[in-house]
């Protein structure tokens, strides 16, 4: 399981499109992850309970391959979205995600995700914005 930790206000720039109200609110809305190398996040097929930001360190996404070994469809660094795909359209996590070193993540839980994109719309378009910057760069 990985280590929670509670989020110290900090420099929170995962989302430069976001106003500096909205991006500290949904800092404060976060918690701190920690993994060790090897730890999983989360497995291929599991509820999509919440999305998080890498802070520092790196995962790797595997996708379960019937035929052969895992199938890597994705390596994740700082500022990098995870999670939130399954979060944002409901359904369950299409890869197993794994830490390929020491790692820590902010966490935002999926009930608490929605109450903030109720309450400001701002933060959901802003995810999507950096969704889109990282698909077409791949």
């Amino acid at each position: 399981m990985p280590e929670t930790k509670s989020l110290d206000m900090e420099p929170f720039d995962m989302f430069p499109v976001l106003d500096p109200r909205s991006a500290e609110e949904v800092a404060r809305s976060m918690e701190r992850i920690d993994l060790e190398k090897g730890q999983v996040l989360f497995r291929q097929g599991d509820a999509a309970d919440a999305l998080y930001i890498v802070r520092d360190g790196s995962l790797q996404a595997h996708v379960a391959s019937e035929s052969c070994a895992p199938i890597l469809v994705g390596e994740l660094g700082p500022g990098a979205p995870v999670g939130e795909i399954a979060l944002l359209l409901g359904g369950r996590r299409s890869a197993t995600v794994t830490a390929v070193e020491k790692t820590s993540l902010l966490r935002l839980a999926a009930k608490e995700a929605q109450v903030l994109f109720a309450r400001n719309p701002e933060i959901k378009r802003g995810i999507l914005d950096v969704v889109r910057q990282r698909l077409r760069h791949n």
